[in-house]
């Protein structure tokens, strides 16, 4: 059975939510664990990983969580899953186009918002230009461990978005209340990310919602174009949906509108 997500928001409703979630978990009375994160950084400075000309210190602070969190979220997961998206669109187009010449090329993602370039677009914003190299490095981390033939990993933990949060708090250490400068963020990447967006026709995942509307409900003030006695067919078959679905009690299918799908909550 396939498997999708229904989205409720466009990419910077969901970069908000997300904003008002990481405030949230990550509130002043939680303890921050930056102190451990430039504990490993400098770990790995000294198994030759990092280059050991940079300062990777900084102390706990959970502001640097905060900004560093919201940052991997909304570049990793928000903008990397519409980009996942892209590029499967892309994909089917140019495969589509083997068999149909006519159909338009669809354009490449810029270079300057692919996934591992938002980090650095954000630095740029934040005049922070010159932290780029050592932004690099640390994504590189498992790279360079491979090449070095080191064990371990980076776990997945944004070390580079630490970093980053560090050196901006450094730059800016008057500010308390980090949700402007979360704002701030997400209006300067939908910027840069919204126009490309724009080229690519991108289901929202709602077509099969809009079909079952149209076949089913009745609107006030919508003209009718079917029979009363397929109306009342139609509301039969729904019912007949409705209680066979509820009788399989399965619990991850949609019983109202009975898609071929299974939903994820957001």
């Amino acid at each position: 059975m396939p498997t999708i997500t229904i989205c409720f928001f466009d990419d910077p409703g969901l970069m908000q939510v997300a904003l008002d979630a990481t405030l949230r978990i990550l509130n002043p009375n939680k303890g921050s664990v930056a102190t451990k994160r430039s504990e490993n950084l400098i770990a790995f400075q000294q198994r030759g990983v990092l280059s050991a000309d940079y300062d990777f210190s900084f102390s706990d602070d959970i502001r640097i969580d905060q900004l560093a969190e919201f940052g991997d979220l909304i570049s990793r997961k928000i903008w990397g899953e519409r980009v996942k998206q892209l590029e499967t669109v892309i994909k089917e187009r140019t495969k589509a186009r083997k068999k149909n010449k006519a159909l338009p090329k669809l354009p490449e993602i810029p270079p300057e918002i692919q996934l591992e370039r938002i980090i650095h677009k954000v630095a740029e914003f934040w005049q922070l230009s010159e932290d780029s190299s050592q932004i690099r490095d640390i994504q590189r981390i498992n790279e360079k461990l491979k090449e070095l033939k080191l064990k371990g990993n980076s776990g997945g933990v944004p070390y580079e978005w630490y970093f980053l949060a560090a050196k901006f708090l450094e730059k800016n250490p008057g500010i308390e209340d980090l949700r402007e400068t979360c704002r701030d963020m997400i209006t300067y990447i939908t910027q840069l990310t919204q126009p490309v967006i724009a080229k690519y026709q991108i289901s929202d995942g709602w077509d099969d919602v809009r079909d079952w509307v149209s076949k089913v409900v009745m609107l006030p003030g919508q003209s009718q174009e079917s029979s009363t006695a397929e109306q009342v067919n139609v509301f039969l078959q729904e019912l007949a949906y409705y209680n066979a679905a509820k009788k399989t009690g399965s619990g991850t299918t949609d019983d109202l509108l009975h898609l071929p799908f299974a939903l994820l909550s957001q």
